[in-house]
């Protein structure tokens, strides 16, 4: 077997301690490990409640489904806001709804849009059905 030689440009640590230190007073460095039992429930996001306020409008007490957005969380009825959108169907579906965390009552989903944005969904969605539950209603009424 042939030996490795080392070339005479590598440097090795002794070789960048400065000459002016005294012995001994460099050591090597520590480098330490921490597993996942050595962290606290704080360090690991246990216990942490991030904080949610109920939107004054939009938190209906016999809702059955939590929609989160940023710290605003909205307690809605999720066939009537479903019906209104494909894209809310799919995300209010039983299927999503059975993995979702469950903190105090109805499934929670979060997602990305501001709590403005989905406001204005909401109010868009509701005061349709609203005004078509109406006109529904008048209609029959005028029809008697």
């Amino acid at each position: 077997m042939m030996s490795a030689e080392v070339p005479a440009e590598v440097k090795t640590p002794v070789d960048f301690v400065p000459q002016n230190f005294p012995a001994g007073t460099i050591s090597s460095p520590t480098l330490s490990i921490s597993t996942v039992s050595d962290l606290t429930p704080t360090e690991l996001g246990e216990g942490v409640e991030q904080t949610t306020a109920r939107h004054d409008t939009f938190y209906f007490e016999d809702g059955n489904v939590e929609v989160v957005c940023g710290d605003t969380v909205f307690r809605v009825h999720s066939t009537v806001i479903a019906f209104s959108s494909p894209k809310l169907r799919d995300i209010l579906s039983p299927s999503e709804l059975l993995h979702a965390p469950i903190p105090e009552g109805p499934p929670r989903i979060t997602i990305s849009e501001s709590a403005g944005d989905f406001e204005i969904l909401l109010k868009m969605i509701l005061h349709a059905q609203v005004g078509h539950s109406f006109l529904c209603c008048e209609f029959c009424r005028l029809s008697d």
